[in-house]
Order: C-alpha cells, then sequence, then structure tokens
C-alpha cells in the first residue's frame, strides 16, 4: 500500500500579531486548493491541520469539498508566530525568522528551531504511516 501526503501552506493570513485570519485572497486561494483536491484523481482520506486559525479555515474549505476529516496536530504549529514573544516587532520577527531558516540549529527566544520544527514533522509523518 502506498501512502501520499500533500503538505499544503494556509492561504494569505492578516499582517497582525498573534492567531490571525486569513485575507479575503486568502480564502479565495483556501477555496482554490480546496477545488483542486475535489477534482483530483485520489481521495483524501483525512486532513491533519496546524492549530493557528489561518490554517484551520484552509483545512475547513478543503474538508468541506472532499468530506474529510480534520485532525488538529500541535506538532504542525509554526516554529514561531510573530507576536510569541513581547513587543516583538515585524522588522525583528523577520530577522529571528530568517536566522532560524539561514541556520537550523538556532533556538529563537521564544519557538523552535528550524531543525526541531522538522523533526515534529517528521515524527507525524512516521506515525502516519505506520498507522495504515
Amino acid at each position: 500500500m502506498s501512502i501520499t501526503f500533500h503538505l499544503v501552506r494556509h492561504g494569505l493570513k492578516e499582517r497582525q500579531i498573534g492567531d490571525v485570519p486569513l485575507t479575503s485572497e486568502g480564502v479565495l486561494q483556501a477555496e482554490a486548493t480546496a477545488l483542486h483536491f475535489a477534482r483530483a484523481a485520489f481521495p483524501v482520506t483525512k486532513i491533519l491541520t496546524s492549530p493557528l486559525r489561518r490554517a484551520q479555515e484552509t483545512a475547513s474549505m478543503i474538508a468541506s469539498h472532499t468530506q474529510s476529516p480534520i485532525i488538529v496536530e500541535p506538532r504542525l504549529r509554526e516554529r514561531a508566530n510573530w507576536g510569541d514573544g513581547p513587543d516583538q516587532s515585524f522588522e525583528e520577527f523577520i530577522a529571528m525568522w530568517d536566522r532560524c531558516t539561514s541556520d537550523p540549529d538556532y533556538i529563537p527566544p521564544v519557538g523552535d528551531s528550524a531543525k526541531q520544527a522538522g523533526e515534529r514533522l517528521a515524527s507525524r509523518l512516521t506515525e502516519l504511516t505506520n498507522e495504515e
């Protein structure tokens, strides 16, 4: 038996601090993605989503078109989110994100290193493979 994973990034989000929703453009992106999966020649059997609102909104649109159950998976959370640190400016967040990207072992003051985030994802994908 073969298992295929489709990793989908959430639609465009509001540029604000915290757990923000999709923009109107992001809603259109999520809807287009949902229609793609609904028309695909392969079945979507389950949807795992980050606990973040923008990811859950995207997942909900896909689920409504594919009739697939949604599982909120904490291990799919972002490695860091703007506003996780107190009084963090957007520019400081971007600098921290860029450093995490260029140095996968760098652990920011709030959040995970890119390596830790990748290990979280890999552990969940491995579990899913073993469940089937």
